[in-house]
C-alpha cells in the first residue's frame, strides 16, 4: 500500500473496531491509511441486538453499524471473511487464512471474545450451537425452523442475560424452550439469591 500516511491495520471488525473508526474519523480523519481485516463475512453489526433479530423484532439493516458506502466515503479498506492466522511483529506483517498478507505501521487487535462451550460429552454433536455471531444466529434460525416443523424442542444452556434473552427470542418463534443453568438461581451474576428466587 503506497501512501504518505502511516498504515493502521485493525484486526477484528466488531463493535470495538467500529467505535475506534468513529473516533478516528471524528478526531484525526486524515491521519492514517486504514485497513480492517475481519473473520466474519458481514460488515460490523451490533452483537447486542442478535437476540431481537432472532425473534424478528429487527431487520438485518438495523443490525448493521455502518453500510458499505460509509467505509468507501472514509477510504477505509475492508478485507472480510478471512481470518488472521499469524503475524510477524519483526516484519510487521499479518497473514490471513487465504494467504493474503498485510503490512502495518500500527496494529490494533480488536478480536472480541469467544463463547464458552462446557467441556461435556456430546458438545460437538449436530444441533449443539453457540450464539455469538450473525452466522450463528442465522444457523440457529434455520435449525429452529427444522425443529418447529418436526416438533423438536430447544434447550438453552446458561441462565444469564444472554441465555434468557435467547430463550425468550426462541420462545417467540413458537418453540418449546427449556433453560438449563448450573447455579441455584437464574442471572446469579446479576441478582442475589432473594431476587433470583423471585
Amino acid at each position: 500500500m503506497t501512501s504518505s500516511r502511516p498504515h493502521l491495520l485493525i484486526v477484528g471488525n466488531g463493535m470495538a473496531c467500529n467505535r475506534l473508526l468513529l473516533q478516528l474519523q471524528t478526531h484525526v480523519p486524515d491521519k492514517f491509511c486504514i485497513t480492517v481485516v475481519g473473520m466474519e463475512a458481514s460488515g460490523a453489526y451490533n452483537r447486542i441486538l442478535l437476540t431481537p433479530w432472532l425473534s424478528g423484532e429487527i431487520s438485518n439493516d438495523e443490525l448493521l453499524l455502518q453500510d458499505s458506502d460509509w467505509y468507501t466515503r472514509h477510504e477505509i479498506a475492508l478485507h472480510l471473511g478471512d481470518a488472521a492466522v499469524s503475524m510477524d511483529t519483526s516484519a510487521k506483517t499479518l497473514t490471513c487464512q487465504s494467504g493474503k498478507k498485510f503490512d502495518w505501521d500500527l496494529l490494533v487487535l480488536a478480536l472480541g471474545s469467544q463463547p464458552l462451550i462446557p467441556p461435556v460429552p456430546g458438545c460437538q454433536l449436530k444441533g449443539v450451537m453457540c450464539l455469538r455471531t450473525l452466522k450463528d444466529a442465522g444457523d440457529l434460525v434455520r435449525r429452529c425452523n427444522q425443529a418447529f416443523n418436526t416438533g423438536g424442542e430447544i434447550a438453552v444452556v446458561g441462565g444469564g442475560v444472554l441465555g434468557l434473552e435467547a430463550a425468550c427470542a426462541l420462545r417467540a418463534m413458537g418453540l418449546p424452550v427449556t433453560v438449563i443453568h448450573r447455579d441455584a438461581w437464574l442471572m446469579n451474576r446479576q441478582l442475589d439469591k432473594e431476587a433470583g428466587e423471585r
